[in-house]
């Protein structure tokens, strides 16, 4: 679950990127993502939702 979330946050950073855009601000953003992913997915696993 949250690899496929991770995964379209990585393309829209290196989108934002690409448009000359500031990646500083765009580092910790696309940290907490991946970080509340990661959390969603253990609250999944732990609720037998995944195996």
């Amino acid at each position: 679950m949250s690899i496929i979330v991770f995964e379209v946050n990585v393309s829209f950073w290196l989108y934002m990127v690409t448009e000359k855009k500031e990646p500083e601000s765009l580092i910790l953003p696309l940290v907490v993502e991946l970080v509340d992913g990661i959390i969603l997915e253990r609250r999944l696993v732990s609720n037998g939702v995944f195996n």
